[in-house]
This record gives structure tokens, sequence and C-alpha cells, in this order.
């Protein structure tokens, strides 16, 4: 972290409280931001409450926070969200919605969630079974550093046919 400036704004401030151990101060500033739509501060701040951290424990409120910021487009909000559902913690589990929110996450270049959507592809969870589609994932991820998206590409690639592989290469 660096040095909160002078002109430093809610969402900043809650993390540089966040990360000392003050909850109650992230509270304060990630309600703040929230209430003023930011998807950051209402993911943050739903995290509060999903953790209760600051806050009383309440995962409704908390996965509705979430909830608003990935429909608002906020990648981290979109793969919390997808765990959630992957793991049927506050929710029903849903294997399709998570695999859909990390789908989303992971186009906007979350490396979790390119890695969990290979996974999906991979395993056919959520989906049905497709070594193309994971193998495309798995590179995306590797090649923005996720070194088990990596391992993953390369574990795939030894399982595929010639022809599923050099389609996949073809795309990306």
């Amino acid at each position: 972290l660096g040095a909160i400036s002078a002109n430093a704004g809610p969402v900043e401030e809650g993390h540089a409280a966040y990360q000392k151990g003050d909850y109650e101060a992230a509270f304060k500033n990630w309600k703040r931001a929230a209430s003023e739509g930011n998807a950051v501060g209402q993911n943050n701040l739903g995290i509060l409450y999903l953790e209760g951290k600051g806050v009383r424990r309440d995962l409704t409120i908390g996965l509705d926070l979430v909830r608003r910021s990935a429909e608002a487009g906020y990648s981290l909000a979109q793969y919390n969200l997808g765990l959630h559902y992957a793991d049927g913690e506050g929710v029903p589990r849903n294997d399709r919605k998570a695999l859909r929110l990390f789908g989303l996450a992971g186009s906007q270049g979350h490396l979790e969630a390119l890695q969990r959507t290979g996974a999906a592809f991979r395993d056919g969870i959520g989906v049905r079974r497709d070594y193309r589609q994971a193998y495309i994932w798995f590179a995306l991820g590797a090649l923005q550093g996720n070194t088990q998206a990596e391992e993953d590409r390369v574990a795939i690639s030894k399982i595929m046919s010639s022809t599923e592989l050099s389609d996949a290469k073809a795309i990306l």
C-alpha cells in the first residue's frame, strides 16, 4: 500500500483502515462509498458483512451488496459472488451461475476467475465438458501470470486430441 493522499476517498481510506485491522473505520468508509453507488465500496462492505469484521456477520446483507457490485460490472465482486454460488454459501449452490460469474470476471482479466472458468470447462461443472474452452481459459490465465492456470494448461494439453489442441490454439 502506498501512502494515502490528501485527496483519498472513502474506498482508499477504508482499504488503509482494513489493512491496519481497523474494521470499524473500514466499515464507515466503505458504507459511505457504497451509499454513493461505488461498486468497489459495495463489494468491500459486503465482504465485511460476510466475514463479520467491524459489523455483525450477515450473509443476506453481505451477498446483496456483493451482488449489486457484481451487477455493476466489478470483476472482484463477480468472482466473489461466483464463489458463493459454487460453494452454496448463503445461496443455493448453482454451478451455472458460478460459471457465468467466473466467466464475466475472467473476461476482465481476473486471474483466479480465468483459472476457475477453465476448470469448470475441464471438469464439466455447470457446463458440458469442453477441453478446447478449458485450454483457452487456462492459457489466458497463464498469459497473465497465473501459475495454476499454466499447470492446468499443460496438463490438459496432454489429454486433448491433436485436433482439439490445434483448434484451441487457433482461437488464441
